[in-house]
């Protein structure tokens, strides 16, 4: 956490260092499963990225307790 104490101060972030944790696992997780899909490495098991990309951010959600307010199909809209 020492790191994230120090990132919380050098950006004068106002978040407990326990949030900005969870910002960091849930961002390595997205930014993990786009690189994968983009650099090809997932398609020998997943033709379709988008939609594992898509039940990621699901599965997040849910985590985060927020699901009830992801709608993917009304992400286009807004």
């Amino acid at each position: 956490m020492t790191q994230l104490t120090a990132l919380r101060r050098e950006y004068q972030v106002e978040l407990p260092v326990e949030a900005l944790a969870i910002m960091v696992r849930c961002w390595v997780r997205l930014y993990g499963v786009i690189s994968m899909d983009a650099l090809g490495h997932l398609a020998f098991a997943l033709p379709d990225g988008d939609a594992f990309f898509e039940r990621e951010l699901q599965h997040l959600a849910a985590v985060l307790g927020i699901g009830e307010f992801y709608a993917a199909d009304q992400l286009a809209v807004r």
